[in-house]
């Protein structure tokens, strides 16, 4: 198992925008990657532009996978 946690600080004109990438790439992730158990966006209530990605992976390979789909890469 492997756990990933990855902060976005995103400047306040473009929170929308980014928000509207991360629903589909989550809409993405979980239709297309079994090996990702949890791959959930949160947002900070004390800094409201900074974002916490929370994934989680059955195994490295499942992390690898993620890492080099098209649509992870289109987002990134």
């Amino acid at each position: 198992m492997s756990w990933l946690l990855a902060t976005f600080n995103v400047q306040e004109s473009r929170t929308a925008e980014f928000e509207g990438i991360m629903r589909d790439l989550i809409t993405q992730v979980r239709a297309n990657e079994p090996g990702t158990l949890t791959y959930t966006l949160v947002k900070s209530k004390k800094e409201p532009n900074t974002y916490i990605m929370i994934e989680n992976y059955a195994s490295r390979e499942a992390r690898d996978l993620h890492g080099n789909t098209d649509y992870f890469k289109a987002a990134v």
